[in-house]
């Protein structure tokens, strides 16, 4: 199984000429095997149609040798001495028919005589005939009357073909031909053509044939083998009816003719009457492209014959499969050569378009170093390596730019979240002395309280006492100076109270502003980081590493915004608060007002004490009830304090938490300043 992990990891320059290497080797191979397919099969159709040619021209001379052998007995059996032959061998045979012969030596004298006229000339005709025999026959009995073998053929016996031949003839009154056949006598295979002789009156006089051995029809083939195929690759054959040679094949080196079997396809459908192409096997085992055909000897009109004859032409196929080798081998020199120049020109695109990659790759390599002090030359492509390398210059000119205007602004947000820290700083120092300043209030306003519990005390003993003793009255009178007197303190205390609560106030109005500025500064930083995690995405991945700063400072200003958002809330309790104590303290500092008005009419009375104990008592029991009226004026001024107390406190934590805030933004804006310089800029 192909290892694509593997084959990513190597460079792409070996990638493409791998890949170069099978885009151009696949389609080659398939490119070879269809020129070899098509190759085979058209070398296969031309061994074919030329095997047709070849078996038409030979079908065409064949039937044309059978017409001209019986055409030239016709001719032969016209000629003069051929109708003085006849004449006399009549003559003789009607003659011996009728007994005017006494003995055999006079029969015989008379036929050598007649012999030794026709012969010269009918010797003459086989000769230049190329044929074994020419014979005449009796048309009644079928027996030969002559033979250019000799006077001995006389009345001889007929041979099975030529029986064959005479039946036919006789029958049919046409010209006949006769398969090859073996004579037992002789051992020899002959085939026989024969040609009746007709008397004025249409009756068959006399029989002219010939004897063929194979050698005869041998010659004819090797003839016109040297004529269709002079280069001798093709082979030509007969085949009779009962599937056996009727010629002598070319490869054989002895005589095969009515001994050799072929039972093929190509000779069965040939019997069938169909003539075709197949590639089989021949009568020497060999595997042949044969084409095969019926020469329609038995439908001839010309003559009669009782067989046919099917002639093969084949090819041996080792000779197709050696053609087909060297015009492979023609395909493949052809096939090398154009992986060859496809490799070439991919191994030029290959370079041609991983160079300036891989320039650009040692330019990126350098900035994730933090070096931006390198330039990537411009070349002048305008492909889309080109436009890659114009958008990766200007994706390093972006970025410097943006660095560059990125530790300004850190520059400034460094100086600001300084400022911020000092202030908030001295907030918290503020908020400490506030506290602390409440904290005392509280305590004096206790006291105020055990003061008022005490003034109460004595408007009771004072009420008691006016009732016994003047001394009482006195000790009532002393007691409602130093009620006076507490009253006073109690007002200085109050209006203190009031001034702090007052300060308090105009110190949370501080922090809101300075709360405001906070959170104007957070939204700047959440706006700055935002623009920086625009660049550092059209950065891609060189940018990761920035954009992490980015992230950064947009969550601590979000924790910033989040922290003012608190303090904000912390301010609004502290001045609602703030707003509750002045109205507490302002009810205090009447009620007070209004005590230390009573308390100076109590010492009115107490002077006119003497006058009278009843007015005395009187005014006890208002001293008592006004007093009672301080005391719980007090115990709300307290409550009220407390909330102060507690407010104030929480602002405290507020403005610490505040101050935290700052001092890690001002440690993140020392990170990010570190993090700008780790890349080299240009100044």
């Amino acid at each position: 199984m192909f290892q694509w992990n593997r084959f990513y990891k190597k460079s792409l320059f070996v990638r493409m000429m791998i890949l170069t290497f099978l885009v151009s080797i696949i389609p080659v191979l398939i490119l070879a095997w269809i020129s070899t397919y098509n190759t085979r099969n058209a070398l296969i159709s031309n061994e074919y149609a030329n095997l047709d040619d070849k078996k038409e021209y030979t079908k065409t001379q064949i039937l044309q040798h059978v017409h001209e052998q019986v055409e030239n007995l016709e001719v032969v059996s016209l000629a003069e001495n051929t109708t003085t032959a006849i004449d006399g061998l009549l003559k003789l045979h009607a003659a011996n028919t009728a007994g005017m012969f006494d003995g055999t030596d006079k029969f015989q004298n008379n036929y050598q005589a007649i012999y030794q006229q026709i012969y010269p000339f009918f010797l003459k005709v086989k000769d230049h005939w190329h044929i074994t025999d020419l014979i005449f026959m009796d048309p009644e009995a079928g027996q030969a009357l002559f033979s250019t073998k000799g006077i001995q053929s006389y009345y001889a016996r007929p041979t099975e073909g030529m029986h064959k031949m005479w039946q036919l003839i006789k029958k049919n009154k046409k010209p006949a031909v006769i398969d090859y056949s073996l004579n037992p006598e002789s051992n020899t295979v002959s085939s026989y053509v024969g040609v009746p002789v007709f008397d004025k009156y249409e009756r068959i006089q006399m029989i002219i044939a010939v004897e063929m051995e194979t050698d005869a029809m041998d010659h004819f083939l090797a003839i016109n083998r040297k004529i269709v195929n002079k280069n001798a690759m093709i082979e030509f054959y007969l085949v009779g009816d009962d599937s056996k040679l009727r010629s002598q094949p070319l490869k054989a080196t002895e005589n095969k003719i009515l001994q050799q079997e072929v039972d093929n396809e190509a000779v069965q459908n040939a019997k069938q009457g169909l003539s075709g192409r197949i590639e089989t096997i021949n009568y020497n085992g060999d595997q042949v492209l044969c084409d095969y055909i019926p020469l329609g000897l038995d439908e001839n009109e010309y003559f009669v014959t009782n067989f046919d004859w099917y002639l093969l032409t084949e090819i041996d196929k080792s000779l197709i499969d050696s053609k087909v080798g060297k015009v492979n081998n023609r395909i493949i020199l052809a096939l090398i050569v154009i992986i060859l120049i496809v490799m070439f020109f991919g191994f030029y695109i290959a370079r041609n378009l991983t160079r300036p990659i891989m320039g650009m790759v040692d330019v990126a390599r350098n900035i994730s170093a933090g070096d931006l002090n390198l330039e990537l030359k411009r070349s002048k492509r305008q492909d889309e390596i080109g436009q890659l390398e114009e958008a990766f210059i200007q994706m390093i000119e972006n970025l410097k730019k943006h660095l560059i205007d990125l530790s300004e602004s850190m520059m400034m947000l460094t100086n600001s979240v300084s400022g911020i820290s000092a202030t908030v700083s001295q907030l918290t120092s503020s908020s400490q002395e506030t506290a602390s300043a409440i904290s005392e209030t509280t305590a004096t306003v206790e006291e105020v309280r055990q003061t008022a519990q005490l003034a109460r005390d004595r408007a009771t003993e004072v009420a008691d006492g006016a009732k016994t003793t003047v001394k009482v009255a006195n000790d009532g009178e002393q007691a409602v100076y130093d009620s006076i007197d507490g009253m006073s303190k109690i007002r200085e205390q109050m209006e203190s109270i009031s001034e702090g609560i007052t300060h308090l106030s105009e110190q949370s109005q501080l922090i809101g502003n300075i709360m405001n500025t906070i959170n104007d500064l957070a939204e700047q930083s959440n706006l700055l980081a935002v623009n920086a995690s625009i660049e550092a995405a059209k950065a891609g991945e060189e940018g990761k590493g920035f954009g992490v700063v980015a992230n950064e400072v947009k969550n601590l200003s979000q924790q910033s915004k989040q922290a003012t958002l608190q303090v904000r809330e912390i301010l609004t309790d502290i001045q609602k608060a703030t707003s509750i104590a002045v109205m507490s303290t302002e009810q205090g500092r009447k009620a007070v007002e209004i005590g230390e008005s009573q308390t100076e009419k109590a010492g009115i009375s107490i002077k006119e004490l003497a006058g009278t104990i009843n007015q005395a008592m009187q005014a006890s029991v208002q001293i008592t009830t006004s007093t009672n009226e301080q005391f719980t004026g007090i115990d709300q001024v307290i409550e009220a304090m407390k909330g102060i107390e507690l407010a104030s406190a929480q602002n405290l934590d507020g403005v610490k938490q505040l101050e935290s805030a700052a001092h890690g933004l001002e440690s993140l804006g020392s990170s990010i300043q570190n993090m700008m310089e780790y890349y080299k800029l240009k100044n």
